[in-house]
């Protein structure tokens, strides 16, 4: 039980300190930094929104589409 509960904390405190670090890394004054911190927020936007969904739009055209049985 106490493993299972350390993990589900820990998703959402990773999730915030990878925005802090985005926010602090654009505003660096270090170019590299701040195309870190870009690439960092995309790759987040992506994985986040980006995956679940394109997923899920791939895996129903792979099979003909999403019907809804009950609907008739």
């Amino acid at each position: 039980f106490a493993p299972f509960l350390r993990f589900r904390i820990e998703v959402p405190r990773i999730l915030i300190n990878t925005g802090r670090l985005i926010v602090e890394e654009i505003k660096s004054d270090n170019q590299t930094i701040r195309r870190r911190g870009y690439r960092r927020a995309t790759g987040l936007t992506f994985t986040l929104g980006g995956l679940g969904t394109g997923m899920s739009y791939l895996i129903a055209h792979m099979f003909g589409g999403l019907t809804d049985e009950a609907g008739g």
